[in-house]
């Protein structure tokens, strides 16, 4: 680059900065004001509509949290049913095993078990739901 053609961009730079400067000092320095309008919210919607808003919005949050605990209630009854169901069971075969354990001897029969294992654990299944009923 030769010496003109430094000149020449050293004066392009300045008048760009110069320029640059003056349009930053002409718009941040202007005082312009804007003014929000007042919109009074509760005039246009009505306090009636606005509380019925917020009573509907509440209801629906109840509704929805009423729903969730009756699930949750409903989930807990079942498990609880199931539990009871299945520990009746387990306590009578093992009540059962016990039994025919302790009766059975040389040339002795079983005192509970004189059917086939379809009929006795039908038997107790029946026993079961009796007692959660």
């Amino acid at each position: 680059m030769n010496f003109i053609e430094k000149k020449s961009l050293k004066k392009k730079i300045i008048i760009f900065l110069g320029v640059f400067v003056l349009s930053g000092i002409l718009l941040f320095n202007s005082e312009l004001k804007a003014e929000a309008q007042k919109i009074n919210v509760l005039d246009q919607l009505g306090v009636d509509k606005l509380s019925n808003l917020h009573t509907q919005q509440q209801d629906l949050e109840d509704a929805r949290l009423k729903k969730k605990e009756d699930e949750k209630n409903k989930q807990n009854i079942w498990s609880r049913l199931f539990h009871s169901t299945l520990g009746n069971a387990l306590n009578k075969l093992a009540y059962d095993a016990a039994t025919w354990i302790g009766s059975g001897g040389e040339g002795q029969k079983p005192m509970f078990i004189t059917e086939g294992w379809g009929a006795y654990l039908s038997n107790i299944a029946d026993s079961a739901a009796g007692n959660v009923l």
